[in-house]
């Protein structure tokens, strides 16, 4: 599978994609020179290396001249740097605090004719990952392709699943091709508890051979561990477990919100109540985290990129800020339909993300460590306060709070107090 190099020209930053992963970002001019240098023609060629030889020759080296190259310059901002393509919500599973409310008899997807030409029109627009994810994603017959689709251009890939239908070659395969990593949703290692929480008797089982597949391959594995009144108690035992079990894996423990069907279950957590719980666990593998947790973010940018530099498209056509703020939530985040109007058109063009874009925490400007915390999860502060703007008290916590006793900072900010506890 081909390297990827992407030039941001707007924000002067080049991105390499090698062996399937997102490297540092490189700043400065090297974008234009690299661009002008696989571009010049056999008259200007010896004038691009006359002007700069220390570059060429030293792009040379490294091969990013080659042919192997796949190389695409962003000319338009805000830079597209990732996409969540949520394929279908039908799911071998019944999880009962599903934010998508997924389930064996969900109908609504999108196949390869949308698909296939959404992931050529990211290319195009300098894209860095695509995450696949459903329901469950490898129910789709088409799974395999659309991973070959996305590698072929270079692009980094990420797979997001519940595990339980992945055995020795189909670990294997996503190996051959590159994936980056695997994000594997549990709620426990206990039987009774995971099974109940899944809707399905067998469930942790199939997971379980699913994680050591591939773990036997050597892939990048994501544990996320969800925590909902359900399983708290035992949670803790869990994240030894399985820290124990898959060393190399890192752990998000990511808290269930009440949105979807958490709503009807009434099994989600509130801030204090995942923040007294997950304080004495956090370390560098274990994290209070999100699957749309993205990298190479700007300052100040929302943790996830929302609207920045993500989209989320449904297993309905819509293409929406997140895979939670979107029409399942309200109607106000009602995004484009990607079958009446294209990728680009949507992103640069459309009053949805024009009106959403730049939203993030009002304080994120002046708080102590606003630009490391990124201002949160925008889904959490909504879900807590009903405004997209509002504090994530969660990240909040996590960011400026060295005590184990939950801090309401929104009390504070109030107070004209933005430092740290």
């Amino acid at each position: 599978m081909p390297n990827r190099i992407v030039w941001d020209k707007t924000g002067q930053r080049t991105y390499l994609v090698n062996a399937g992963k997102t490297r540092p970002v490189m700043s400065g001019s090297i974008g234009k020179v690299l661009a002008m240098a696989r571009n010049a023609s056999s008259s200007t060629t010896d004038q691009v290396h006359q002007a700069y030889p220390n570059a060429v020759e030293s792009f040379s080296k490294a091969g990013w001249l080659g042919e192997d190259i796949v190389f695409r310059e962003v000319s338009g901002g805000p830079h597209l740097r990732r996409m969540q393509i949520e394929v279908s919500l039908r799911c071998n599973l019944s999880c009962s605090y599903c934010y998508s409310v997924s389930g064996p008899f969900r109908k609504e997807a999108i196949g390869p004719d949308i698909v296939r030409p959404l992931i050529q029109q990211a290319d195009q627009m300098g894209l860095l990952q695509i995450d696949f994810t459903g329901g469950e994603f490898l129910l789709e017959p088409n799974w395999r392709t659309y991973l070959e689709d996305a590698r072929s251009y270079g692009m980094e890939v990420t797979v997001h699943t519940n595990g339980t239908l992945i055995k020795d070659a189909e670990a294997a395969f996503m190996k051959s091709i590159g994936i980056s990593a695997v994000q594997v949703s549990l709620d426990s290692h206990i039987e009774s508890v995971h099974d109940e929480s899944r809707g399905h008797r067998g469930a942790l089982k199939r997971t379980m051979r699913g994680l050591d597949a591939l773990q036997e391959q050597g892939l990048d594995i994501k544990l996320s561990l969800m925590a909902h009144k359900g399983n708290l108690e035992y949670l803790g035992d869990t994240i030894e477990f399985m820290a124990r079990r898959y060393p190399k894996t890192t752990l998000n423990v990511d808290r269930v919100i009440a949105t979807g069907g958490a709503l009807d279950y009434d099994n989600g957590l509130t801030a204090p109540e995942f923040w007294d719980f997950l304080r004495p666990y956090l370390a560098d593998n274990v994290r209070a985290g999100k699957v749309c947790e993205s990298a190479n973010l700007l300052d100040f940018e929302p943790e996830c990129g929302v609207a920045y530099s993500l989209v989320y498209v449904t297993a309905s056509g819509e293409i929406a800020a997140c895979p939670t703020l979107t029409s399942r939530e309200s109607a106000d985040f009602t995004g484009p339909d990607i079958r009446t109007v294209d990728l680009p058109t949507a992103w640069y063009d459309s009053e949805y993300f024009n009106s959403f874009r730049y939203t993030n925490c009002e304080n994120v400007s002046k708080c102590a460590v606003g630009s490391a915390c990124g201002g949160g999860c925008r889904s959490n502060a909504y879900v807590e306060s009903g405004y997209v703007t509002a504090p994530d008290v969660m990240a909040c916590n996590i960011n400026k709070n060295s005590t184990v006793t939950f801090v309401d900072f929104p009390k504070r900010y109030l107070e004209g107090k933005f430092g740290a506890v």
